[in-house]
């Protein structure tokens, strides 16, 4: 059985919205590892 990866913008203040965050060195490698290491990708605004 394969792995689920679920990930999403949320500040610690709750907000989810993508243009609240300010991406940084740090969180841009995090996620270029996470999908480097998908077999496949689901995206849309409600999955």
């Amino acid at each position: 059985m394969r792995t689920l990866r679920y990930s999403i913008h949320v500040t610690l203040d709750g907000c989810c919205h993508h243009r609240a965050i300010i991406p940084d060195e740090e969180m841009h490698c995090y996620h270029i590892e996470n999908l480097a290491r998908s077999d496949a990708l689901h995206v849309g605004r409600v999955t």
